[in-house]
């Protein structure tokens, strides 16, 4: 949505926020499905590509982007890439692209020419620095029919009747249901994670049974708070045949809590906004990698290291042409292996992926909140930013400013954090550098107690 059509959403009462989500899921969908987008879908085999070797379809792929985007991209012309390599391991020769690239040359990592190709998205990033990038509708379209193959498979369904559990705005803090509402165009129930606590457990419960939904998408975390409440009920009917998860992680033990809980597997998926789906997880807990992109692992210095060491995951998008992803630098540590994971696939795999279990905050009432990453979005001035939690229902924010910065902007972050905690103690102070773990990442947020 456009941000003056999200300000008169976030205003108006339920029903209205209903049609105006229907619309704008029927935007989505023209956008999603068009182009080669049936094409793709008819010509995927989910099955075969996880066990397929993929490197010689990946260096077709390669070097098609390369020829194209050294003729068409302004950034890589400059550059003077090659247009073929004659190995997969020859990547490594080129530039790695970051998020501060991505930032200050916008203009010149498009093709102009095909603007409207091209996708625009926003993501806070991993520590509140906000970033905003174009997708190419081409790669993304790729992407979703992927998605379609992963849904069908995991709940052996044709176009299955899912339930989303995500950000989306659907009632305020402490009103009664519904927390749902129905997107005809995509046969989904988009479901409000803000009002997940166990009183609300057998309502998400009923309404999933009431639509007929069989597969559950979302932030995995969401489903996990979801499945707690469900364990406590005395009795349940669980309909969903399989939950195919994205955004956020949790741990193995966690995962068995929710498989627990719906009587169903769980596939969590690793991905990005920029990047969208990476990999899927497997029965082992590995996450083994699509054939639309190619992923290497850095050292501090940008060096390939060997499988098994740990280091920063690289993802090359081989099929984004319009707005390249080239040796993009995730921001995640992770170790990457192509043998001896124990399972049915094969191919290339992430043995693990370093802070993708996310954190939470608590409210004064005790309910847990993931995704706070919501609480700058359309705040300006912020360079970077981490959320501190001492105590139930108190946010302290340590920022780090640019030179946009204006205190004003505080009270607005202040207002969106109540939009869905409720009522919060809110603090904050600039600050130089922010806290980081002991292999130098940033914890976007820190809760300093139990809960």
């Amino acid at each position: 949505m456009n941000t003056w059509v999200k300000k008169i959403y976030d205003r108006s009462p339920y029903q209205v926020k209903r049609q105006m989500a229907n619309l704008e899921a029927y935007r989505r969908i023209r956008v999603r499905r068009g182009g080669d987008y049936q094409a793709d879908y008819q010509s995927l085999d989910l099955l075969e590509m996880l066990q397929e070797n993929q490197e010689e379809k990946q260096l077709l792929l390669l070097n098609e982007l390369l020829s194209y985007i050294g003729k068409n991209i302004p950034y890589y012309q400059e550059k003077d890439i090659p247009k073929q390599v004659e190995y997969l391991s020859k990547l490594s020769d080129l530039p790695i692209m970051n998020k501060e690239i991505l930032r200050g040359e916008s203009v010149r990592l498009i093709n102009e020419n095909h603007r409207s190709a091209l996708w625009k998205g926003w993501t806070s990033g991993s520590t509140g620095s906000s970033l905003h990038y174009h997708r190419d509708k081409h790669s993304m379209r790729y992407e979703y029919a992927l998605y379609e193959r992963l849904y069908e498979f995991a709940c052996q369904q044709e176009n299955p009747i899912r339930a989303r559990l995500s950000n989306v705005v659907i009632a305020k803090p402490g009103a009664k249901p519904p927390y749902w509402f129905y997107l005809r165009a995509m046969r989904q129930l988009q479901c409000s994670t803000d009002h997940i606590e166990p009183s609300t457990a057998a309502l998400y419960l009923e309404a999933l049974a009431r639509y007929g939904v069989v597969l559950g998408t979302g932030y995995t975390y969401s489903w996990l708070r979801l499945a707690e409440g469900v364990l406590n009920l005395k009795e349940r009917s669980n309909p969903l045949k399989a939950i195919v998860t994205d955004s956020e992680g949790i741990t193995l033990s966690q995962k068995k809590v929710v498989e627990e809980a719906f009587s169903c597997p769980v596939y969590q998926t690793y991905g990005s906004s920029e990047l969208g789906m990476v990999a899927v997880q497997c029965e082992k807990g590995h996450y083994h990698l699509l054939d639309r992109i190619h992923v290497e692992v850095v050292d501090s210095q940008g060096r390939v290291l060997p499988y098994g060491e740990e280091g920063e995951i690289v993802v090359t998008d081989l099929r984004s042409f319009d707005a390249p992803f080239l040796r993009y630098r995730s921001g995640d540590l992770g170790i990457l292996e192509k043998d001896g994971c124990g399972c049915k696939w094969k191919g290339p795999y992430l043995s693990s992926i370093a802070g993708r279990v996310e954190d939470y905050v608590v409210t004064s009432k005790g309910v847990r909140m993931t995704r706070v990453n919501r609480i700058v979005k359309g705040v300006e001035g912020i360079k970077a930013m981490q959320i501190v939690q001492d105590k139930p229902g108190q946010l302290h924010v340590r920022v780090i400013p640019d030179e946009h910065f204006c205190p004003e902007e505080m009270k607005k972050m202040h207002k969106k954090g109540e939009s869905f905690m409720g009522k919060i103690d809110f603090s904050w102070e600039l600050v130089e550098t922010l806290e980081t773990t002991a292999s130098g990442k940033v914890r976007y947020l820190i809760r300093n107690f139990e809960a």
